[in-house]
């Protein structure tokens, strides 16, 4: 294995992906907080975490938000990358230590002293559950600090005198507090006097709040003493230092080069008596930050394939939207195939363990050239079958031959459907899981209606696309709605279905079309271009047989019934090796 020259540096264009990040950071956000929060990207310039009780599910849902990481003024990937995940931290810390009740706060400055002790609390507890946060943090506050002094350095001219004071007071005890530091340009404000009493109200602050006393306590006193520093008691802190207070990675003009990052944290580790080299990641980060760059470049790569095989007609979720806003008269076969961007959604209630362990079970012999099924009678009685009590306790073998199979699930997500999602989608996350494990080639598209009253259709993955955690959270944001215009969604599949030739198109629903008509014509032209065939849904045996029955009326070359959800995808995997 070749050594690792230290000194290369990731290429200063790169660009992580944001499907990428968010696969990795909502799983950090999720074991870090020891929580099941959900997690989202968003156009804020600043990482928040918000709560809500879901009266539903009874339980209190937390949500991180976190800026595109883009907006993180540092040039180089790996550097601006460390940040950005420190940052992610700090917000599940919040989480994992608990959030402070604070009614008792009656004033703005009572609220940035509150702030600045909480988080110095849940940074140094939180480094103590996860140690290896211990670096990552000194060397986020490190560039924190130095982003904050050139920015408080360049600004100051143009704000007055008294206050660039005030400004530097409170900004001195935020980052002494939190960081353990004062940037330069805020001490060159303030007297020496008025440092020192900075150094022990946060000094006093950081030691009694890690000893129990409350936070009420400790603000209270902070506050009072505080006050006395400042030419006004409750001062209006300027925009720039705001800016600065809540996000310095993310405010100013000026972009962190590589040289400007490892001066300030050797300036850092210097001013602190630090004896470790804060520059380079753990060798764990380092992998981790590979990891996303591979998947990244893995992504862009899928959508290059896309572009050049034509891909057309699929946009990004806003850009339909802002067609439907402009166009109110467009009709519903114009709007391009969307793809859910948001991906805010939690998608591990879709995965069943033991279901797609079951078909994984199954599906080992495919390659071998048969697929096991359950039947009614038999030779091999399978007991656990018969405890589940499907009534087919037999176990045969049917040769199959799914092998390079290409097939296009078409998913209904009307209205209607309401009632069996959860099951629904479980059963569909574990069809693809399946269908990945045997390698096969598949496209997931559903449809819904969206705003506006138009029906949209949603791509949860395409041909030219692997199936992950971005592909069931795709899915997972897709909520029933609308009738079931089949004529429709499959004129705005008709050049996918062309250009792809899948050798089947199987379509999932669980009522009848609203134009039969005009859905049969389109069938008997799509019969052309590759297989079609029906799944009917239904909650009874009996409702999913009526609906089987009606599909077939339309065309279709098979419609089979599908009554129990957890059989749904071992029924289409049989329907495929035939």
């Amino acid at each position: 294995m070749p050594k690792r020259n230290s000194k290369t540096e990731p290429s200063q264009s790169l660009a992580l992906s944001k499907e990428a990040l968010i696969e990795v950071s909502s799983f950090l956000a999720r074991a870090w907080s020891g929580q099941d929060v959900e997690f989202e990207i968003t156009t804020t310039d600043t990482p928040y975490t918000s709560m809500y009780n879901d009266y539903v599910r009874h339980r209190v849902v937390f949500t991180i938000r976190m800026p595109e990481i883009t907006k993180f003024k540092i040039r180089d990937p790996l550097a601006r990358y460390r940040v950005w995940r420190q940052a992610l931290w700090h917000e599940a810390m919040h989480v994992y230590m608990g959030f402070p009740n604070l009614n008792w706060v009656d004033s703005w400055l009572k609220k940035i002293v509150a702030n600045a002790v909480e988080d110095f609390r849940i940074e140094t507890l939180g480094a103590r559950v996860y140690p290896g946060m211990r670096e990552e943090t000194e060397f986020a506050h490190a560039v924190a600090i130095h982003r904050a002094n050139k920015s408080f350095e360049e600004e100051r001219a143009t704000m007055p005198k008294e206050m660039v004071h005030d400004d530097a007071v409170i900004g001195a005890f935020i980052f002494r507090t939190i960081a353990g530091r004062i940037p330069r340009a805020m001490q060159e404000v303030l007297g020496r006097d008025e440092i020192d009493a900075i150094t022990r109200l946060a000094e006093g602050a950081r030691r009694d709040i890690l000893n129990g006393v409350p936070l009420e306590t400790v603000t209270t006193s902070v506050y009072e003493e505080l006050k006395k520093l400042l030419n006004n008691p409750e001062p209006v802190v300027s925009d720039i230092t705001l800016d600065i207070l809540k996000n310095p990675f993310t405010q100013g003009s000026k972009i962190e080069g590589a040289k400007d990052v490892e001066a300030a944290v050797k300036e850092h580790a210097s001013e602190l008596g630090l004896d470790r080299d804060l520059s380079k990641p753990s060798e764990d980060i380092r992998r981790e930050f590979e990891a996303v760059v591979a998947e990244s470049k893995r992504r862009e790569a899928e959508e290059k394939a896309g572009k050049e095989r034509g891909d057309k007609g699929v946009a990004d979720e806003r850009e339909g939207d802002e067609g439907a806003s402009d166009k109110g008269a467009r009709s519903d076969v114009d709007y391009p195939i969307q793809i859910p961007r948001m991906l805010n959604a939690d998608d591990t209630r879709l995965y069943d363990p033991a279901l797609i362990a079951r078909l994984k079970d199954q599906l080992r012999n495919v390659r071998r050239g048969f697929f096991e099924v359950h039947r009614s009678s038999g030779e091999e009685f399978d007991a656990e079958e018969y405890a589940r009590g499907s009534g087919r306790p037999f176990l045969d073998e049917e040769r199959v031959r799914m092998g390079g199979i290409k097939v296009l699930i078409l998913l209904d997500f009307s209205g209607s459907i309401g009632d069996l999602e959860g099951k629904y989608k479980r059963a569909v996350v574990a069809l693809a899981e399946a269908l990945k494990f045997i390698r096969a080639k598949f496209a997931v598209y559903a449809f819904s209606e969206a705003r506006h009253g138009v029906t949209a259709v949603w791509q949860i993955k395409g041909f030219g696309e692997q199936w992950d955690r971005i592909k069931s959270r795709r899915l997972a944001q897709i909520y029933p709605n609308g009738g079931t215009p089949l004529d429709n969604v499959y004129r705005r599949l008709h050049g996918i279905i062309k250009n792809e030739k899948p050798d089947v198109v199987i379509t999932l629903t669980d009522g009848r079309p609203d134009d039969p008509e005009e859905t049969a014509e389109v069938i008997g032209a799509l019969k052309r271009e590759t297989r079609m065939v029906a799944v009917a849904i239904g909650e009874e045996a009996w409702e999913a047989s009526y609906l089987a029955e009606l599909l077939s009326r339309l065309g279709y070359h098979r419609s089979v019934a599908v009554s129990n959800l957890s059989e749904l995808p071992a029924r289409i995997l049989w329907l495929l090796s035939g």
